[in-house]
């Protein structure tokens, strides 16, 4: 098993530095003797505030888009559409919090040891070379940080160990309005969002979030005092640091508690982890994240220390070490439950790590693939309850999505659209057509919902949370749809997200039911039948849902599967996004079908052979792709390219520039070509390594799920595989493979 990432230097830049959470605050560690910088974030800590950006078109403009999408009159419906779908105001932007400064002086010229996440124990050491003692028989003796965020105890420890005394002042700093507090051994500050970071920093007035942190600092001996927003730590052995933070975010749809007592609430939890005891703190947040790490073990090759960077250089030299396959397949895993636990936010387009006041695409949730992507691993990976944020979001944004519906598509149900935020923003971004027309972002969502209840067969979940969303989603697309000149149903407002076609020279979006609409929209309808069926329930919309009649799928001139409802010619042959490949991954809706599935197949080798996968989460949805078309080869080629291609030096995920998602598909791609689950009438086969490449000649994975509720090892030497399956629900099942 590889599980840390060692390096033999600090990072020179963020890129480099290296990742801690516990879902709610995130740190991202630069390291270095003399000076170290942590970089803080805060889930909830993002610009803007509560918000209504609906806009209500009217029946007589929303009944002509639907002529003119039924009559073909698609470059007329595309400037329609523009008028009528695009948004006006940006999302919310996911701000970081500030930079914890950690400053040793009257120090000697150590150089660093070791700079390692362990991923194992979620924790972040450096080791400093020789500090005090002689070479001879006395054993060498460091200077170490070692660092951690505790999810039991909601505080970050930075415990600092000398073998003589040293002396530390510590700080933070960042660039909105703030103040600071100081403590007899501490210091607090008080900082407030802005408005809006688009064009510099905007302070309008409005109530927008504010953070508290609490840093205070705790030595063996020596002195600690606080003045003029720094502690100074003077002449001790052992230095302990602990931070806490807190937000007066209320709820998506409520202001800031501007009346909260921030900096109290920080101490208490400071506190309470001196009242616990250090070591106490340690134990109980080993315990915690342990529990869930420890589920899943991947072992293809031998473990080694060689430093990640020169594993990561080796392999862009095209020396393909395996054992960086493992680390990335951990990574994910370590990155997923240190982004995303119960009671968080859901990781957005950067976890919930960022720097930039200023962020790539505001660092929000991008829900035409990005989203979604994030969460890919949570189920087949054993990390169920870190799929509890966004089943939380989907619930906000069912609710807040009521009022789009009405508003824009006079349409019963919810709705989102490609982008959301902290504010749970439902309407469409602004921009363009190409990625803002398009409503299907809770019927996307929606699937996890169910994928959830296919893993762990809670009927509880099914019938209080997922059941009442993919009902509200299903009226929105049951009202949303009309009859078009074949008597097909079809989506009126339709896109597949990003991409254009030609027609006749001209540069269109929109047309009559994209492939991937037609997609989602029919697993939605067919999951909320599946839910009536488990649950027992008739009612007017699940009896609508079978009643509908969505158009087939279409096979081009290439014999590709058609992204459009019609052969157009295409604007980017290689373009990123591959979305009406969703019925093969994530959804299933053409497994089973030959011609289909080849049609698919089909269209991801043309688009690769046209550039396609060139950003790290499109590549990451390479692997998943050809993973599910049972290509181990081609999975693994994608593999290479990602390491290769789509990875900074700290294995954060290169758009570019950094986004999470990849990270995330990477390890979901790995799972799927290790074990896929279906359920087949009253039994559920379970196929061990349906996708691995031939250089994967010996191996074993433990405690990956399977749908119906299974835990699964798998042991392989060359063709020889021992299965062992764990039935958690009793069901009956058929091992294939």
């Amino acid at each position: 098993m590889n599980n840390k990432l060692i390096y033999n230097r600090p990072a020179a830049y963020w890129e480099e530095a290296l990742p801690l959470g516990n879902g709610r605050l995130g740190a991202m560690v630069y390291g270095g003797y003399e000076h170290d910088v942590v970089s803080l974030n805060f889930d909830t800590f993002w610009s803007g505030t509560v918000r209504n950006d609906n806009q209500k078109n009217s029946p007589e403009d929303l009944k002509k888009m639907q002529e003119l999408i039924v009559n073909g009159d698609y470059k007329e419906a595309n400037n329609l559409a523009q008028k009528l779908f695009v948004g006006y105001s940006d999302a919310g932007a996911y701000l970081p919090a500030g930079d914890l400064t950690l400053t040793m002086y009257e120090h000697d010229n150590n150089r660093m040891e070791s700079f390692v996440l362990d991923m194992e124990n979620g924790t972040v050491t450096e080791k400093f070379g020789k500090l005090c003692g002689s070479f001879g028989e006395q054993p060498p003796k460091y200077h170490t940080r070692n660092m951690y965020i505790s999810y039991p105890h909601d505080v970050m420890i930075i415990d600092i160990n000398a073998c003589s005394p040293v002396s530390y002042c510590i700080g933070f700093e960042n660039s909105f309005v703030k103040t600071i507090t100081e403590y007899e051994n501490g210091i607090g500050v008080i900082c407030k969002a802005p408005t809006s970071t688009n064009h510099g920093i905007v302070y309008d007035g409005s109530k927008t979030v504010s953070f508290g942190l609490v840093i205070k600092a705790y030595s063996d001996c020596g002195t600690v005092t606080a003045e003029n927003g720094i502690i100074e730590i003077k002449d001790a052995n052992k230095i302990t640091v602990v931070v806490s933070g807190e937000t007066n975010f209320v709820s998506y749809d409520k202001y800031p508690d501007e009346s909260k007592d921030l900096l109290s609430v920080c101490d208490l939890k400071i506190q309470r982890a001196v009242s616990d005891g250090f070591d106490k703190v340690f134990e109980e947040h080993i315990k915690d994240y342990k529990e869930l790490y420890n589920r899943v073990k991947l072992d293809i090759c031998e473990s080694d220390d060689t430093p990640a960077d020169k594993k990561r250089l080796d392999y862009i030299d095209g020396k393909h070490d395996d054992s960086l396959v493992e680390l990335m397949f951990n990574y994910g895993r370590y990155l997923m439950i240190a982004g995303s636990r119960k009671g968080t936010q859901p990781t957005n387009l950067q976890g919930i790590w960022n720097r930039k006041i200023a962020p790539p695409w505001f660092s929000d949730y991008t829900t035409n693939i990005n989203t979604e992507m994030n969460y890919w691993a949570a189920e087949s990976c054993n990390l169920s309850e870190c799929h509890e944020p966004l089943f939380k979001m989907i619930e906000e944004l069912c609710k807040a999505g009521e009022r789009t519906a009405k508003d824009m598509y006079d349409c019963s149900g919810t709705v989102c659209h490609h982008n959301t935020d902290l504010w749970r923003m439902t309407t469409p971004a602004t921009g363009s057509v190409r990625w803002a027309s398009w409503p299907m972002a809770i019927g996307w969502m929606a699937q996890h919902l169910w994928q959830h209840y296919e893993y762990t067969l809670d009927e509880s979940f099914l019938r209080d949370t997922a059941y009442p969303i993919i009902k509200k989603a299903s009226e929105f697309y049951l009202d949303l749809m009309i009859k078009d000149k074949d008597g097909y149903d079809i989506n009126y407002v339709s896109i597949s997200p990003e991409n254009a076609y030609l027609l006749d020279g001209e540069v269109c979006f929109a047309a009559k039911m994209s492939t991937m609409d037609r997609s989602i929209i029919g697993e939605l309808l067919g999951n909320l039948i599946k839910i009536s069926d488990v649950l027992g329930i008739s009612d007017e919309v699940v009896e609508k849902a079978k009643k509908v009649n969505l158009s087939p799928f279409k096979v081009g001139s290439e014999g590709q599967l058609l992204e459009w409802c019609e052969e157009f010619e295409e604007t980017e042959k290689g373009h990123r996004h591959v979305s009406h490949l969703y019925g093969v991954y994530p959804g299933d809706l053409l497994h089973g079908n030959d011609e289909l599935m080849n049609a698919a197949r089909r269209s991801l080798e043309l688009r690769l052979a046209n550039g396609g996968g060139h950003t790290g989460w499109s590549c990451g949805w390479i692997i998943c792709l050809f993973a599910a078309f049972k290509d181990g080869e081609n999975a693994k080629k994608y593999i290479d390219k990602l390491i290769t291609d789509s990875t900074y030096p700290n294995l954060f995920d290169a758009h570019p520039p950094f986004q999470i998602d990849g990270n995330f598909a990477f390890t979901a791609g790995v799972a799927h070509m290790l074990l896929q689950s279906r359920k087949d009438g009253e039994e559920y086969i379970i196929e061990a390594l349906p996708a691995i490449p031939k250089s994967w000649k010996k191996g074993s994975v433990k405690g990956l799920r399977a749908k119906g509720g299974f835990e699964v090892d798998i042991d392989w030497d060359g063709d020889k595989v021992d299965v062992n399956v764990k039935n958690l629900k009793g069901n009956k099942y058929r091992v294939i493979g």
